[in-house]
């Protein structure tokens, strides 16, 4: 490892704690809060030190996945070809480049940096390709205060040379897991499990993946109308497009069945087809797009992962998600509430680190502890939002549960409330 290459740690005067080139340090796994207000639906997002960050997310459970939950130690391993992916074709005359950014560097050149940036509620991964002449940025954030559970993904694309670019661009997940496909058939019994698979809404550009049919050995047939999801759309130069979606693996990676090169996109023009082959196999869920970047100017792919209840409500979304201002200000309310739950501990030191610090603490014992809010006007009751057991990646052995419902808390031990909420009297 060279001198450049070394990661350097840093904690910004906003509390932003930053790795610079995160591939070369120690790995770790971390997640998100989980906490999308009280009349929101929490999704459970679990993020490691490697790739594109994310390396397992859904709702409830383990045995409700968007992204496959993973031990920590699977999820070093798998989260570069599982994970997120970004594929990129720059056009300049007749000749081509592929790039991949967010993998391993594969040379010691000091001019390719790779960042990643975390706060309580979100996490920014960013890579400066001066070679190429562009920089990657992506941010990731739950979705609150909505009838929905989601992950919202923002792509920004920058070019940072004196002339524009042509690119196409791929983004979004190899592997996506339809809803009611739980953590044992996907372990256990994966292929077979394939048969029940079935994803629609391709006519929208929002594909909606289930299982047809709970596959249970009884005698009624239970259908399943609950779904995962992915929407997509491109904003350039104040212009906003849907992102055409890919939900057939081979439409993009041809026989390399491993997801180590997407070789449809690589060695021709991509051909989507109207029909996919979108059922009875393991989907995908990618966005493709177009575009002509100006000099000094950015295109920005914003998507959404989530959990629907039905492709009727997902529908009669879409006109609201597909909006600009809609990312923009879930952004900003995701923020808002993990810095008011905070609130009640801040601190303003001599010492920005333990300021941060005790707001992170503070933030953790709410997770374990919850936070006590009055219910009922006659009777009243102490109810302990947001509480529930640990769920990260190095705690495989946990059981948690984080329901997608309002006013979610879910399974802990007694200890918890009692352990991890005693510190309310110094702070109320």
């Amino acid at each position: 490892m060279t001198k450049h290459n070394a990661p350097h740690y840093s904690l910004e005067k906003n509390g932003e704690f930053s790795i610079r080139q995160y591939h070369h340090s120690s790995p770790f796994a971390s997640f998100f809060p989980g906490i999308s207000g009280e009349c929101g639906m929490p999704m459970l997002v679990f993020y490691v030190n490697r790739g594109q960050g994310i390396a397992s997310f859904g709702v409830q459970d383990k045995d409700h996945p968007i992204m496959e939950f993973l031990p920590a130690n699977r999820a070093w391993r798998l989260v570069t070809l599982q994970g997120f992916r970004t594929f990129i074709k720059i056009h300049r005359g007749a000749k081509l480049w592929y790039y991949e950014p967010f993998q391993f560097p594969k040379t010691h050149s000091t001019r390719v940096v790779q960042t990643m940036r975390i706060e309580p509620h979100e996490l920014t991964i960013a890579e400066e390709n001066r070679d190429l002449g562009l920089e990657f940025q992506v941010r990731y954030f739950t979705v609150p205060n909505e009838p929905f559970a989601a992950l919202a993904r923002i792509l920004t694309i920058t070019n940072l040379t004196s002339k524009k670019q042509s690119l196409s661009v791929v983004d979004g997940m190899p592997v996506m897991i339809p809803y009611g496909m739980v953590d044992w058939f996907i372990k256990q019994m994966s292929r077979t499990i394939e048969a029940w698979v079935q994803v629609d809404n391709l006519e929208n550009q929002a594909p909606f993946y289930r299982l047809r049919v709970e596959p249970h050995d009884r005698p009624e047939v239970v259908h399943i109308d609950k779904g995962n999801f992915y929407y997509g759309f491109s904003e350039n130069n104040g212009k906003t497009s849907l992102l055409t979606p890919i939900v057939d693996p081979a439409v993009l990676f041809g026989a390399v069945t491993d997801f180590s090169l997407p070789a449809n996109f690589v060695c021709a023009p991509l051909r989507i087809p109207k029909r996919q082959h979108a059922s009875e196999k393991t989907p995908c869920a990618f966005g493709a797009a177009e575009e002509i970047v100006p000099a000094g100017g950015a295109v920005t792919l914003y998507s959404l992962f989530g959990h629907m209840g039905s492709q009727d409500l997902l529908n009669s979304l879409l006109p609201r998600m597909g909006q600009v201002n809609f990312f923009q200000t879930k952004e900003r309310e995701n923020s808002q509430l993990i810095r008011e739950l905070t609130d009640p501990i801040a601190a303003a030191s001599a010492s920005p680190a333990w300021d941060a610090y005790s707001r992170q603490s503070y933030l953790d014992n709410v997770l374990r502890g919850g936070k006590p809010i009055v219910l009922g006007e006659k009777k009243k009751k102490i109810f302990y939002l947001y509480s529930r057991k640990h769920g990260d990646l190095e705690r495989d052995y946990n059981q948690f549960v984080v329901p997608a419902t309002y006013f979610s808390q879910g399974n802990a031990n007694y200890r918890d409330v009692n352990q991890n909420r005693r510190s309310d009297v110094w702070f109320y």
